[in-house]
C-alpha cells in the first residue's frame, strides 16, 4: 500500500460536499518503492516525482498496456522552507512545475509524489488547488487527510505565499505561449494579470478542471497582437476551410481573412466575413510580422462576392468615420478609408470592429457599424469591465438585427467576473 495515495478530486468533492473537482484527473502520494504494478497508484499517465531519487528502478518495465507513462522530475529538498511560497527559489520551482503542466502535452491522470507525499507534495496539491479556486478550507482540510507530521502553520504559510495565485502564475499556461506575447500584451498584464490568463479558454476538454461551463463555438478575427506563427500552424491544418482551429476542442476557430462563413443558427444561415489585421502600419519594418498588416487582397476577395456579401462583417481595424479618438487633446477620426469604401458598396447588415479601445457607432448606409471598446478592466477605482466592449445581437425573422447594450456588463469587475454575480 503506498503511503497518503488518494485521488485529490474525489476526496475535495468529500470535504465540500459537492463536485468541485473532476474524478481521477490527479492523484498524489509517496514513493513509489514499494509498488507492483501501476494500478496501485490509479494507472496514471504522467508521474511527477518531486524528490532527488528518481523512480527508474522502480517503474522500468512498468506500464499499462498500449501505454507509454511519461516520467517528469522535479526535484527539490524535503524541509519546511518548501512551504515558504514567498521565497525566490520557492517560486521558481513551482513555476516551472506549473509551466510544464500548461504548455507541454500532459497525458492525464497526473500522479504527484515524494517521498512522504504530505509536504512537496503538499506544497504543489495546494497552489493546484489555489489556482483552480478550490475555497480554502478545503485545501487545508484536503492536506490534513495525510498521515505524518502536518501542521497548519506550514500550509497557512505556502496558502500565503500564493497570495492570489493568477498573478502568482502570471503568464503560465497563456494563450498560446507567453513568451510570445507582444510588448503592449506585457504592458497591460502588469496593470492586471488576467491579461495573460486565458488557459481556461484553451485547455483540451474535458479541462483539468472544469472551472468554467463548456463555452459555445467562437469565432474571432484576428488583430495586431496575436502569436501569428501559432496561428499560421494552426491554419495550415485546415487548408481551403473559412475557419481553423486554435484550441484542442476546436470550439474556439480564427476566421480566415478574406473568406465568407455561412453560419447555421435558429432556422436561417447568417454570413460572416472577416478582415484582419490594422493599417498604417510600416511595411518595411522587419520586427513586425507580415500578417499584422491588413492586406488588399483580401478585402479584394470579399468584393468579389458583391452587394450583400455577408450579413456580419467582423474586422480589427475600422472604417474611416465611425469612431474617434482623443490625441494631444484634438479629437480626430480613426480608421481606414478602405474599409469604409468596402462597406459603402456591399452594404451588409452589420459591421464590427475594435482596436482603437474607445467606443462609437454609426450608420453607413444601410450597415450599422459599432465599434467595440478595449475588454478590459478599467485601470483605477472599482475595476469594472470596461463599458460597451461587449455587444449580443438579436435578430428575428419579423424585426432587422439590433445590437443591444448590456445593462449587466458594468457590474462584473476584476474580482467577481469568475463567479459571474
Amino acid at each position: 500500500m503506498v503511503k497518503n495515495f488518494r485521488d485529490v478530486g474525489e476526496w475535495v468533492n468529500e470535504l465540500a460536499g459537492q463536485p468541485l473537482l473532476p474524478l481521477g484527473r490527479v492523484f498524489r502520494s509517496g514513493k513509489l518503492d514499494e509498488i507492483s504494478s501501476l494500478d496501485e497508484v490509479g494507472r496514471p499517465g504522467t508521474i511527477l516525482n518531486l524528490r532527488p531519487l528518481v523512480d527508474d528502478a522502480v517503474l522500468d518495465g512498468m506500464g499499462v498496456e498500449g501505454q507509454t507513462v511519461k516520467r517528469w522530475h522535479a526535484a527539490c529538498e524535503d524541509s519546511p522552507e518548501r512551504y515558504d511560497t514567498a521565497n525566490p527559489a520557492v517560486k521558481k520551482w513551482l513555476v516551472g512545475i506549473f509551466q510544464t503542466l500548461a504548455n507541454d502535452s500532459i497525458p492525464f491522470p497526473l500522479l504527484v509524489h515524494c517521498r512522504s507525499g504530505k509536504d512537496r507534495t503538499g506544497v504543489v496539491i495546494a497552489a493546484l488547488l489555489s489556482l483552480l479556486e478550490v475555497p480554502r478550507r478545503f485545501i487545508v482540510e484536503e492536506y490534513f487527510l495525510s498521515e505524518g507530521e502536518v501542521r497548519r502553520e506550514w500550509i497557512e504559510m505556502a496558502l500565503f505565499g500564493l497570495g492570489n495565485p493568477v498573478e502568482y502564475f502570471a503568464g503560465v499556461g497563456a494563450f498560446p505561449n507567453s513568451e510570445n506575447v507582444d510588448d503592449a500584451t506585457r504592458r497591460a498584464a502588469e496593470l492586471d494579470a488576467e491579461e495573460l490568463g486565458f488557459a481556461d479558454f484553451v485547455q483540451e476538454d474535458p479541462p483539468l478542471i472544469p472551472r468554467l461551463p463548456r463555452r459555445p463555438p467562437t469565432v474571432f478575427i484576428p488583430g495586431n497582437h496575436e502569436d501569428f506563427e501559432y496561428l499560421r500552424k494552426c491554419s495550415q491544418a485546415t487548408a481551403g476551410q473559412p475557419t481553423y482551429p486554435i484550441t484542442p476542442d476546436g470550439t474556439i476557430r480564427a476566421l480566415r481573412a478574406g473568406c465568407v462563413l455561412q453560419f447555421f443558427t435558429g432556422g436561417r444561415t447568417v454570413r460572416i466575413a472577416g478582415v484582419s489585421g490594422v493599417t498604417g502600419r510600416d511595411r518595411h519594418d522587419d520586427r513586425l510580422h507580415a500578417d499584422i498588416h491588413l492586406k488588399m487582397e483580401d478585402v479584394g476577395s470579399l468584393m468579389k462576392h458583391g452587394q450583400k456579401a455577408c450579413d456580419i462583417l467582423l474586422t480589427h481595424d475600422g472604417p474611416l468615420g465611425i469612431a474617434k479618438k482623443e490625441e494631444k487633446g484634438q479629437w480626430h477620426d480613426v480608421g481606414t478609408p478602405v474599409l469604409a469604401k468596402f462597406i459603402q458598396n456591399c452594404q451588409p447588415c452589420l459591421a464590427f470592429f475594435g482596436h482603437y479601445e474607445t467606443e462609437g457607432q454609426g450608420k453607413m448606409g444601410d450597415t450599422l457599424v459599432t465599434c467595440l471598446n478595449e475588454c478590459c478592466y478599467r485601470k483605477f477605482g472599482s475595476w469594472q469591465v470596461t463599458p460597451h466592449c461587449v455587444a449580443v445581437v438579436e435578430w428575428t425573422e419579423e424585426l432587422p438585427p439590433e445590437v443591444k447594450r448590456l445593462e449587466w456588463l458594468p457590474t462584473w469587475t476584476r474580482n467577481n467576473w469568475r463567479e459571474g454575480k
